[in-house]
């Protein structure tokens, strides 16, 4: 089976201003992101962005089989959804290349995972046969026990199950997004999408615990930082 890789890197980040092209360990941020793919080579990669700086890296890549797609106006605001990125880049190159069998997107806002994450998760996509797959890490917060809001002039857990629980034990296990690898079947991302990965086939990968972190702040940015140094490098 033969996947297209999508790595999108919109300019106009509020939290962190740049992060894509900030130099993170020694190199731009998105350059992590871009040497796994290449290392893992199960496919054509392309990059999706409206960002100079983005275009100005990845003209040094293009001995590989990488190329560069000019995101239009309209797919680079605030509120654009991740699917319509996507599926834009998706019908663009299959014009151009020929069919695949599924999408691979990596985020270059986490990019703690490896090769052999990447060689799992097409397995178990392959195999299985789901719509997507999503990367998780074990859930650092549980909502049933430690996650709290104020609920009609109470506290109560965002869960708020009508059930007292003492132990964090005593819950079924919950997961975080990510947003490190997300695999979508070719079909299901052209026909019959809307705006969130999830559906009533969805598989998960879960990735190790030092893997969470999905850069939207400046705090985000060091930690990342600090848990890659540790374990990625």
């Amino acid at each position: 089976m033969q996947p297209l890789i999508t790595i999108c890197a919109r300019k106009g980040s509020k939290g962190v201003p740049g992060k894509n092209t900030r130099e993170f360990n020694g190199r731009p941020l998105i350059e992590w992101t871009i040497e796994t793919a290449i290392e893992w080579g199960a496919g054509p990669i392309v990059i999706s962005s409206d960002d100079e700086a983005v275009e100005k890296i990845f003209r040094d890549y293009m001995y590989c089989d990488i190329y560069f797609d000019e995101r239009p106006e309209h797919l680079a605001q605030d509120t654009t959804p991740k699917l319509d990125v996507l599926l834009y880049v998706a019908d663009k190159t299959q014009d151009i290349m020929g069919d695949f069998d599924y999408l691979v997107d990596l985020d270059p806002t986490n990019p703690c995972r490896t090769v052999a994450d990447l060689d799992i998760c097409r397995t178990l996509f392959e195999n299985v046969k789901p719509k997507t797959l999503i990367s998780v890490t074990n859930a650092r917060k549980n909502p049933f026990f430690n996650q709290i809001r104020r609920f009609n002039d109470t506290v109560v857990t965002v869960a708020n199950s009508g059930t007292i629980i003492t132990r964090r034990q005593e819950t079924d296990p919950f997961f975080d997004v990510n947003a490190a690898i997300y695999f979508y079947d070719m079909d299901w991302l052209l026909n019959e999408s809307g705006y969130s990965p999830l559906t009533n086939r969805t598989e998960m990968y879960v990735m190790e615990d030092h893997a969470f972190c999905d850069i939207d702040s400046e705090m985000d940015f060091k930690l990342a930082g600090i848990l890659h140094k540790e374990y990625y490098e």
